[in-house]
């Protein structure tokens, strides 16, 4: 899910560029152009359609509660069964302070991807990309 934005559309080519050109993994977006309740709900339901399990929000600050309160309310983030979502480093930890208490369980236990080290000189990064296509989720997260 990302903002169709300059930092959006950016994030989104990179991220395009490495998983699926580089690493042949297979991915689907869903753009979001104006973070309003009503812009959000149609990615997020076509996000639920497809039956997606594993989300990483492209989005700053109010946009990304946006996105987290459409998901939480439509089912496609949540607790049971299993979802993963991931978030760029542009949202902040006053920015999750203002998610509603459905939302902060829901969110609880995912990821925030920050940019710095993601570079081929970091030994960390250099192993995460090495060992990315050979991860295979543990055992109870058979519906991601």
């Amino acid at each position: 899910v990302y903002a169709h934005d300059a930092y959006g559309d950016g994030f989104k080519s990179v991220l395009r560029h490495l998983c699926v050109e580089k690493f042949g993994m297979r991915i689907q977006t869903f753009e979001v152009d104006g973070f309003t309740e009503d812009a959000v709900a149609s990615p997020i339901a076509a996000l639920v359609a497809v039956g997606m399990n594993v989300v990483h929000v492209i989005a700053t600050g109010l946009e990304v509660v946006c996105v987290i309160e459409a998901a939480v309310a439509q089912g496609a983030l949540r607790r049971h069964p299993t979802s993963l979502w991931t978030l760029t480093d542009g949202i902040s930890a006053s920015d999750l302070g203002l998610l509603s208490i459905a939302a902060k369980d829901a969110i609880d236990g995912s990821v925030r991807i920050a940019a710095q080290g993601a570079n081929d000189e970091n030994p960390l990064w250099q192993r995460f990309v090495q060992e990315w296509s050979t991860f295979t989720p543990p055992p109870y997260s058979d519906r991601l």
